[in-house]
């Protein structure tokens, strides 16, 4: 049986930085940190698949190690524990505009993966 081809659009490079810094650089789904991975184990999931009418919207992406991408491969959040679900909704929820620029800044290599996280937390802690 073929695959079924995709015309999405490509998802650019500082959004997908973005979008790791939303989610802390961590599986949403096994909570494993990647940051010091390599980058092919460091993925984007759609939450409803792309094959399901899912977009390329951030609020559809979620940061995601390769192993847990392969298992969950076309199924949404159904067969997803419901803790692990609420987690994902909750950021995706998140407007990722407050994470664009330092995704920008990584995506340029002005600033390590690591300095946008700590920038990022010392923010939100309002320090």
């Amino acid at each position: 049986m073929k695959k079924p081809q995709y015309k999405g659009q490509w998802i650019r490079t500082e959004k997908r930085h973005a979008i790791y810094l939303r989610d802390g650089y961590k599986c949403l789904y096994c909570n494993k940190n990647l940051i010091d991975v390599h980058v092919q184990q460091r993925t984007l999931d759609h939450v409803i698949p792309l094959s399901k009418g899912g977009t390329n919207d951030p609020s559809n992406l979620v940061t995601c190690c390769k192993l847990c991408n392969n298992k969950k491969k076309t199924h949404g959040l159904e067969k997803i524990d419901s803790r692990i679900a609420s987690q994902i909704k909750f950021q995706c929820s998140k407007d990722i505009e407050f994470y664009r620029i330092w995704g920008k800044l990584i995506a340029a290599k002005q600033i390590t993966y690591q300095m946008g996280l700590e920038s990022i937390k010392r923010l939100e802690a309002g320090l």
